[in-house]
């Protein structure tokens, strides 16, 4: 059980943001908010795909162990912080397989891949780094099972045919060489992508990581807190801001893993302009949030009285949540101040 909750919250920071106060049933919540695809056009997507949408939150529950009717909120955070990455790839990756006119079947393979895209990762939660490495092969799993029932039927317009399984898997099966995934396979790049849908589903995956998401991994984790707290003495900065910098600018060794680098690795023309736009836009706001000293008053507030942040700091100060509601108040302060859309801020939240 202990391995078990240690999974969930990793897997609660990983994909993102704070679990908001009000409690969400995951069965009953609404729609996640999409990206720059007119909303009818959405709803109609999320309409048309409602029976698959409703098959990948039951294999959540019963990979997670979420039991019918059961409460358990860290169970129904890591359920919720992953259909919220799911809809923003979903918004991404529909904007991009408008803008590269797919036929209407290929629509229908791309949209189907961009939702089962993630379907693995809550497989066996004892063996996190494990799941997360290979998740891609138990997507390609799941689906074939989960797409089988769907042959001969319609989603939307479009009749599911046995061969457009085979093109479903092989795009969750190319959507993993993420600078991070590749650095933690040693270097090993998985299958890369082939076909126009392998790319948009890959590419809509990339440019859902283009936000502050993973500061909320490294202040939950003692070893990222202690990188951290030395590249602020380094650097003579405050430790949140050297937190920001780790995870826009980093680098590893011969890896690029920080959102700075993004640009770099997605791999079609739309894509390439929307998430050079992203990225600016995010940097912009790191920039802005220093200028106006939110990195140094929000770690007066959740340091000790040597001015340190350490895990006992932040607990002893509210807790990891308050933590991250207080980081996200300044990322959409800098926004607002900026212009940039709320719709686009949101998803750049921790």
């Amino acid at each position: 059980m202990i391995i078990i909750n240690k999974i969930i919250n990793m897997v609660n920071e990983l994909i993102k943001p704070i679990t908001p106060e009000k409690k969400t049933d995951p069965a009953e919540q609404k729609k996640p908010e999409t990206n720059e695809v007119g909303q009818s056009n959405m709803e109609k997507i999320n309409e048309d795909f409602q029976e698959l949408l409703d098959i990948r939150l039951a294999k959540y529950k019963e990979d997670i162990g979420l039991k019918e009717n059961e409460s358990d909120p860290a169970k129904e955070a890591a359920i919720n912080n992953l259909e919220t990455h799911n809809g923003i790839v979903l918004g991404y990756g529909a904007e991009l397989a408008e803008e590269m006119n797919l036929s209407d079947e290929d629509k229908t393979v791309v949209l189907t891949a961009l939702m089962l895209h993630d379907i693995g990762k809550l497989n066996n939660p004892g063996d996190s780094f494990g799941t997360l490495k290979n998740h891609h092969r138990i997507g390609e799993e799941y689906t074939e099972e989960i797409m089988q029932e769907f042959v001969g039927k319609k989603i939307g317009e479009i009749v599911i045919t046995e061969e457009m399984i085979p093109r479903i898997k092989q795009a969750i099966a190319r959507h993993m060489n993420h600078p991070f995934m590749v650095m933690l396979n040693k270097g090993e790049r998985y299958p890369e992508p082939e076909t126009d849908i392998d790319k948009i589903v890959f590419d809509a995956d990339m440019m859902a990581n283009a936000g502050f998401k993973n500061v909320a991994f490294r202040i939950t984790g003692d070893k990222f807190l202690e990188e951290d707290a030395a590249t602020a003495e380094k650097k003579n900065i405050s430790h949140i801001e050297a937190t920001f910098d780790n995870v826009l600018e980093g680098v590893v060794g011969s890896f690029r893993i920080g959102v700075k680098y993004l640009p770099e690795a997605v791999l079609t023309e739309p894509s390439k302009s929307k998430t050079s736009e992203i990225v600016a836009q995010v940097l912009q706001i790191r920039d802005l949030m220093k200028d106006n000293d939110a990195f140094q008053n929000i770690q007066s507030q959740f340091a000790d009285d040597e001015g340190k942040l350490t895990a006992l700091s932040i607990a002893m100060k509210g807790g990891a949540d308050i933590l991250k509601k207080r980081i996200n108040e300044e990322i959409q302060k800098a926004a607002i101040k900026l212009k940039i859309d709320s719709k686009v801020t949101k998803n750049f939240l921790i």
